[in-house]
């Protein structure tokens, strides 16, 4: 069973790697004839991800999802409502007597790990830009939203987030307890919205203190 645990969690990272255009973990065994030494550091990492990937998108993460995400979601559309006619360009249902809006809110999302709560937002009807600064975080996120139908609900990736843990465990099968991603489909969103004025969707990769500082991004961001 650990075996079978280790081998999913390889081929959600392959199927990552893959998507990235990067070599995987067979490409990596043909060209070399001795691996690479793992650090602990990475090691630590790409557990971060999967633990990640389990809060954001799957049904499990859902509570923990709710109790982080909603009061964020719930104050942003306190303090920056949307109006009746930011929603309606967006959705593509302007009447002929409204003048398309052109004034969506932008938020950045800092920090945006594999891109659940900036999903959350711009299926809202906001425009968002996430932004992160690992890695391994960013190509966790693009494989979810932009995997070009590799996975979704219905055909979905199983993974065991929780194999190297020692800690919390209330059974001998809780490390290799599986949970399944993703549990919506963001490109089911991101391609379907034809209209006047579709919200932007968008990654920033790198140091956020180095990318919003630019002078170019000055008063570009409502939240």
């Amino acid at each position: 069973e650990f075996k079978a645990s280790v081998i999913r969690n390889q081929f959600c990272l392959d199927c990552i790697l893959r998507h990235a255009g990067q070599p995987h973990s067979q490409e990596t065994q043909l060209q070399l004839h001795s691996p690479p030494a793992v650090t602990d550091e990475q090691i630590s990492k790409v557990s971060s991800v999967l633990k990640s990937l389990t809060r954001d998108w799957s049904a499990e993460g859902k509570i923990e999802r709710d109790a982080a995400y909603s009061p964020i979601k719930d104050l942003v559309q306190k303090y920056l409502p949307l109006l009746p006619g930011n929603q309606d360009c967006f959705a593509g249902s302007l009447s002929t007597d409204e003048s398309p809006m052109t004034d969506i809110p932008k938020i950045c999302v800092p920090g945006s790990g594999v891109g659940r709560l900036a999903f959350d937002l711009r299926a809202l009807g906001y425009s968002v830009q996430g932004n992160d600064f690992s890695l391994y975080m960013l190509l966790a996120s693009d494989f979810i939203l932009n995997n070009g139908g590799i996975c979704f609900p219905d055909r979905q990736i199983s993974i065991c987030p929780w194999l190297l843990e020692s800690r919390n465990l209330h059974s001998r099968s809780d490390p290799i307890r599986t949970v399944r991603i993703p549990d919506v489909d963001p490109m089911a969103l991101l391609c379907s919205e034809h209209g006047v004025n579709v919200p932007d969707f968008s990654m920033a990769a790198g140091d956020f203190v180095s990318i919003y500082t630019h002078e170019k991004e000055a008063a570009q961001w409502d939240c």
